[in-house]
């Protein structure tokens, strides 16, 4: 599985599985576009007659194990050649599935937060612009989560939630633990004129407001999926 070189792995599977824990399903149900991102970078599952595959193509008959999809992952992690890597299959939920069972599952919810006059609200945190956001708490929900989430993390008050946008899946180690957090995300608005309190105890070091005219600021220094949801954002409100 090692030395992918330039290309773009694609892995062509016959899905079998047929397997799936309850509370798995329950994670992910409803979510509609099977990409996550590991160390920064896309892993799609998709089905084979979306598209022809591209680039190097790998022929897998039958549903990995869960350690032959460790080994997959961890290969393609530590690629620094590759940004992308589709899994291509019959039934792109039960790949996705199967993928996640190694991981612990962990919601979030937060914001992107617009102004009267259309500017977008970013934080800064660990070196990285971002989106406000945090783990729900328990039987919270999601909008509830999001509303508090960026009012600790900014100092904003009266937000006021306006759309629903689209989800997001990354992964990320915690205390040893590999974490796949699922990501509610939601249009608000705010007044502009609030003063601006960053949560330093979260390593958020500041809060600005930043123009869609300046957005290539945040554009070459933020994470892909927060690029993935703020170019469907623009694409929808041109």
């Amino acid at each position: 599985m090692k030395g992918f070189g330039r290309f773009n792995l694609i892995a062509l599977i016959c899905s079998k599985y047929s397997a799936v824990f309850n509370a798995i399903s329950l994670f992910f149900s409803m979510v509609q576009n099977y990409k996550v991102y590991v160390n920064n970078k896309e892993v799609i599952f998709r089905n084979r007659s979306t598209k022809p595959p591209t680039g190097t193509t790998m022929l897998l008959p039958i549903m990995p194990t869960s350690n032959q999809f460790d080994r997959i992952i961890h290969d393609f992690e530590h690629d620094t050649n590759q940004l992308s890597f589709e899994f291509i299959c019959a039934n792109p939920m039960e790949m996705f599935l199967k993928f996640a069972e190694s991981y612990h599952k962990v919601y979030a919810a937060g914001g992107l937060v617009c102004s009267s006059e259309g500017d977008m609200l970013w934080i800064f945190r660990n070196g990285k612009w971002d989106l406000p956001k945090g783990k729900r708490q328990r039987n919270e929900k999601f909008s509830t989560c999001a509303l508090r989430e960026v009012e600790e993390e900014t100092g904003l008050r009266n937000l006021k939630i306006t759309n629903e946008l689209p989800q997001t899946l990354h992964t990320y180690m915690e205390n040893g633990k590999r974490i796949l957090k699922r990501t509610f995300w939601f249009e608000m608005h705010a007044d502009k004129t609030q003063t601006l309190t960053p949560q330093t105890e979260e390593g958020i070091t500041k809060v600005k407001w930043i123009a869609k005219s300046d957005i290539n600021r945040v554009r070459r220094n933020t994470y892909r999926s927060i690029i993935n949801l703020l170019e469907d954002y623009l694409k929808e409100n041109k």
